[in-house]
């Protein structure tokens, strides 16, 4: 440990304390408040230490990250260490999206062994470093550049939520064009497994989406969901880009999509989309608990049940 005293960080927007202008970021040292370095030019939403090499000789750095794009009055895109004495730039942070860092986190892969620890980032951005990194990246350490994960990348099952099914409070969005890849057709599969997988919402906002449940049953139900405000299964949400969702079961035993309402082109838009729901197979169930809305004003909506596949809402269809 050094000579320093611990210090509490926080940060937000720009605030004043005994006529002193904090940017960004302020240390309460028990009596205090000051200035971190001159701060960041907009909010800091997270927090980090970061040591790049563990056991080695470099100390530990505070990471900040958020909404600004400059630390200390370095161009900083939304990230950058504070060493005690200035902020340095973590590369060119990230790019795209809302430009936005809203958490961070320092994990060592192998504990105590020789792996030197990872610096993580998630939010609202679609480039790391320059490179193609939607809302997920990690830092790396001696190179000094930021590495994608397997973020948007979901050509396996293995693939699906770093091979963790979502959980009843975990929103699933569907959104190359946000992410920052082209449009695009691609097949979503259900991890193998028992029992039903559950989510609070699923949004194919753009994109030709298979989804197959894989013999087992997605559950999106939530009682007094808002078709207008709030449906539980949208599909098309964007005003300039339209939407295909198509769920089918590869195997031979019953599977059910389950939700509470459903939305397919319900949002005003910028030119006359088709935005489309398919239902495929004589083993996959559509259930609905409450509505189904079908396109909006020159918004197309398209619901097609093929090859045998049933669908009932408690509303009717």
């Amino acid at each position: 440990m050094g000579p320093s005293n611990e210090c509490l960080f926080v940060g937000g927007y720009v605030f004043l304390d005994g006529g002193n202008t904090l940017t960004g970021v302020a240390s309460w040292d028990g009596s205090s408040w000051s200035n971190v370095g001159g701060g960041v030019n907009c909010c800091a939403f997270a927090f980090a230490t970061f040591d790049p090499d563990g056991n080695g000789p470099s100390g530990e750095s505070l990471v900040a990250a958020g909404a600004f794009h400059r630390a200390g009055g370095l161009p900083a895109g939304a990230v950058a260490a504070f060493d005690g004495q200035a902020w340095e730039p973590l590369g060119s942070g990230m790019q795209g999206n809302s430009n936005t860092v809203l958490a961070l986190a320092a994990w060592d892969p192998d504990g105590a062994g020789p792996k030197t620890p990872w610096l993580c980032a998630g939010g609202l951005f679609s480039y790391a470093g320059g490179y193609l990194s939607p809302y997920f990246a990690r830092w790396g350490k001696v190179s000094k550049t930021w590495a994608s994960g397997v973020s948007g990348v979901l050509d396996n099952p293995s693939r699906w939520y770093c091979d963790e099914a979502p959980v009843i409070d975990e929103r699933i969005y569907i959104d190359n064009t946000i992410a920052g890849y082209p449009d695009s057709a691609f097949t979503i599969t259900l991890p193998p497994g028992a029992g039903a997988v559950t989510a609070k919402a699923w949004r194919s906002r753009t994109d030709n989406v298979t989804l197959d449940l894989n013999g087992r049953s997605l559950d999106l139900t939530l009682p007094g969901s808002d078709p207008f405000g709030d449906p539980t299964l949208g599909i098309g949400e964007l005003p300039d880009k339209p939407a295909t969702l198509i769920i089918q079961n590869s195997q031979p035993v019953p599977a059910q999509f389950s939700a509470g309402s459903a939305s397919i082109g319900g949002r005003a838009t910028s030119s006359p989309l088709n935005n489309e729901l398919r239902v495929v197979g004589p083993n996959v169930d559509l259930d609905l608990t409450q509505y189904l809305v079908v396109g909006f004003e020159a918004n197309k909506g398209i619901f097609r049940l093929e090859s045998g596949a049933a669908a009932h809402s408690q509303y009717g269809l």
